[in-house]
């Protein structure tokens, strides 16, 4: 993903749905929020989940500093993670 799209990025976009699946895997909104702020995760294209609209994955670290992956869509300027889980370890050489 271009970074330059990230650059156009105006807030997040949550609902009881995706708040959910972000908390039952231990994380919280701020912590998904912080990982795309921070500076430190690496973006990757979701070929496979690119049907219907662009789909993308963040890589990160939250403040706390737990990894975390993200996959996400982006909607009139707005971030939409649909879920967060901890980053396996073979992935994680690509938190700066």
């Amino acid at each position: 993903m271009c970074m330059m799209v990230m650059d156009t990025i105006i807030g997040f976009e949550w609902d009881d749905g995706n708040i959910g699946k972000v908390e039952a895997r231990g994380f919280t909104v701020s912590d998904v929020e912080r990982a795309f702020l921070n500076g430190r995760g690496t973006y990757f294209p979701d070929l496979s989940h690119s049907e219907a609209e662009e789909r993308y994955w963040l890589i990160g670290i939250s403040d706390d500093g737990r990894h975390i992956t993200v996959p996400f869509t982006v909607r009139t300027e707005r971030v939409r993670p649909t879920t967060a889980w901890t980053t396996a370890r073979k992935y994680r050489k690509w938190v700066r």
